[in-house]
């Protein structure tokens, strides 16, 4: 194997014909053609252009019920375009106020009661807070 792969460098740099250095290619190489041009390193990263199509955001609006205080409730508004947050506001609401396209209808002690449209949101606060049980 020594001996071949010596002759075969040996008439690559002894000759004078490009015929010589075609076959000794195509023997060591197999045949095969190597484009030099498309071989990259591995961590090549190519510039892919893609068209991105614009979609029309939805805006979102998320309402949690924080706590309630004679009759007024303290709320924290979250807003969203698509999956991202816009604002947060925290405020205090009692019977009759408006967020967003919903109307405030009842407040009881552990509930806020929305009327949006033709549907009724019911918004509760966690119970694990009120059922604490005092120490004597």
């Amino acid at each position: 194997m020594r001996k071949l792969v010596i002759f075969f460098i040996s008439v690559y740099m002894f000759a004078k014909n490009d015929v010589y250095v075609d076959y000794v290619n195509k023997i060591i190489n197999y045949n095969f053609n190597l484009d030099i041009q498309k071989i990259h390193s591995p961590f090549f990263v190519p510039n892919t252009k893609s068209e991105i199509k614009q979609k029309t955001l939805q805006k979102i609006i998320k309402i949690d019920l924080i706590s309630i205080f004679n009759k007024k409730a303290y709320i924290k508004i979250t807003t969203y375009l698509g999956n991202q947050v816009i604002k947060v506001r925290k405020r205090w609401v009692k019977i009759g106020d408006k967020i967003a396209t919903c109307n405030i209808v009842n407040i009881t002690f552990t509930s806020l009661i929305l009327n949006c449209g033709n549907r009724k949101i019911i918004k509760s606060v966690d119970k694990k807070i009120i059922n604490i049980k005092e120490k004597r």
